[in-house]
C-alpha cells in the first residue's frame, strides 16, 4: 500500500478495497469509495457499513483497486 495509490485513489473517487486493522485489533476487509485522505485519515463511503467513514491511514494494512463497479 502506498500514500500515493490512496491519493491518487480520493482524486479520481476509486472504488478500492482495504484491509483494516481496527483500534481493537480487529482485521476486516473493507470495501470503499475513496473521497478524500488528510492529515493521516482517509474518509470515504463504507459499502460494508453503508456510510461515510474515517480510517487511519496507519492502521490500513493492505489497499489495492477492484474489479468491482460503482453503482
Amino acid at each position: 500500500m502506498t500514500k500515493y495509490f490512496l491519493i491518487r485513489s480520493c482524486m479520481q473517487k476509486d472504488l478500492i478495497e482495504i484491509i483494516y486493522l481496527s483500534k481493537s485489533e480487529k482485521i476486516t476487509q473493507r470495501l470503499i469509495t475513496a473521497e478524500s485522505i488528510s492529515n493521516g485519515i482517509l474518509t470515504g463511503y463504507c459499502h460494508y457499513r453503508h456510510q461515510k467513514r474515517r480510517f487511519l491511514v496507519n492502521r490500513i494494512l493492505s489497499a489495492f483497486p477492484t474489479r468491482q463497479k460503482q453503482a
